[in-house]
This record gives C-alpha cells, structure tokens and sequence, in this order.
C-alpha cells in the first residue's frame, strides 16, 4: 500500500517471505525453535494480505492516489529495523 513497487504480488510475496525467513533465521540464535510450517503460513498471510488489500483498493476509489516513498531504500530500512526490534527486544535479558 505505501510503496508502488509493492503493489504486485509477486514483489509482495517474496518481501514477506524474506522478511519471515529472516525472523525465523534470528530465532536460532535466542534460543527459540524454528519451523518450515511459520515461513510457509507467513508467506500465504502475505498472499491473503495483499488479496485484501487489493479488494479493499477496488471498492475504495480514494486508495489510487500516488504513493510517496522517502528514499529507495526504504523498504530496506523498515526490515532491517523491525528485525532488530524483534531480535533485541524479544530477548531484553539473558537467560543463564
């Protein structure tokens, strides 16, 4: 919905899919499981995500103005810090 290079599905899916893989990854090092059944569940709520999302943009005329992105990277950013935010502040103490 922000950016205009997300709005097809297949740009959606594999950024969701990637953010996913990302956290599952992060999940080997706080000692957590990781699962191939989260990624796969994770990118279909991508699907399902943007199916909505598109349904929602067809009734509502008003959702087909232009987007406005900072920078080219911002997607980038976004990802980057709210894998961050998962892996350091999920875990805020060390468990002995």
């Amino acid at each position: 919905l922000i950016w205009e290079e997300f709005r097809d599905i297949g740009r959606t899916v594999l950024a969701g899919a990637a953010f996913s893989l990302t956290i599952e990854g992060s999940q080997l090092f706080n000692r957590r499981t990781t699962d191939v059944d989260d990624l796969l569940m994770n990118a279909l709520g991508t699907v399902w995500g943007f199916f909505i999302w598109e349904c929602l943009r067809r009734v509502m005329k008003k959702l087909n103005g232009r987007a406005v992105s900072l920078s080219r990277w911002e997607p980038v950013y976004y990802l980057v810090l709210a894998c961050a935010g998962e892996f350091f502040l999920y875990n805020w103490r060390l468990v002995a």
